[in-house]
């Protein structure tokens, strides 16, 4: 199952196609990036505010850092440099227009989100985050397992 990719951007309810990880490391002045289609990661940046409201901001940070680490388009040189980094950043690569009726699903979702809020009931972005995420396949969470990067 695929994390959900559909977000408000620049005045539209937009489908996010791939970002460019940007990636501090501590000894050097400037950001080492790669390009990621990544469906977790998308998600992780679309609703990192609301799942750090869920999360300590450390724990964020893990399951940041652990999706980095698991996406098929990080270098094997980068993902081992993994203990001197010092943060990331995002842009937003590519984007898509949504279908009608995907930007009616995200309006609903949405709404339904703003009431339980309003209404101070839990339900929590991290909830759904475990969902998808329990509903993956485990080959996926593996980083080890991945074949070869072809840019190594």
């Amino acid at each position: 199952m695929d994390f959900p990719n559909i977000t408000y951007l620049d005045g539209k309810i937009v489908k996010i196609k791939s970002l460019e990880v940007n990636i501090g490391i501590d000894y050097q002045n400037e950001f080492t990036s790669f390009i990621t289609f990544d469906s977790e990661i998308i998600y992780l940046v679309i609703n990192q505010y609301p799942l750090r409201d869920d999360f300590s901001y450390d724990k964020f940070n893990k399951i940041m850092n652990k999706a980095i680490l698991n996406c098929k388009e990080i270098s094997r040189d980068l993902r081992t440099s993994y203990e001197y980094w010092t943060g990331w950043n995002f842009e937003i690569r590519s984007y898509k227009k949504c279908t009608k009726g995907e930007r009616a699903i995200y309006i609903f979702e949405q709404n339904k989100r703003l009431k339980v809020n309003f209404m101070e009931t839990s339900n929590k972005r991290s909830n759904e985050y475990f969902k998808i995420l329990g509903n993956s396949s485990p080959v996926n969470n593996l980083v080890f397992m991945r074949p070869k990067n072809k840019n190594e």
